[in-house]
């Protein structure tokens, strides 16, 4: 919903993002957010591919347990240039003030 499309437009900003959403990944499947699943249908799966030493593309099945793992590599192939965008292992209800002291934004 509008918290990826804010997450979406800040990272192609160039502003980096930490993703903080432990809800499971399959609640993807039913939402229109950006970053939704369009071709499989199953956010809780997605693809990994890769090139071995013979330059042969082999993909993999990778699942994922929440939605900020599932989204993870979504967001950091939007802006490359920020690196990696980590993920606070805690619920947004557990979440007090001094886990937000370094943030700018929080959505």
């Amino acid at each position: 919903g509008t918290s990826a499309e804010v997450i979406k437009n800040l990272v192609l900003a160039g502003i980096a993002a930490t993703l903080c959403d432990r809800r499971p990944a399959h609640v993807l499947d039913s939402s229109p957010c950006f970053f939704s699943p369009m071709t499989t249908g199953d956010s809780a799966t997605g693809e990994d591919v890769t090139t071995n030493a013979d330059n042969a593309v082999q993909t993999k099945k990778v699942k994922y347990a929440s939605v900020a793992e599932a989204v993870q590599p979504l967001v950091e192939e939007l802006n490359p240039l920020l690196g990696s965008c980590p993920i606070l292992s805690k619920d947004v209800s557990d979440l007090v003030e001094e886990d937000l002291k370094d943030f700018t934004v929080v959505v």
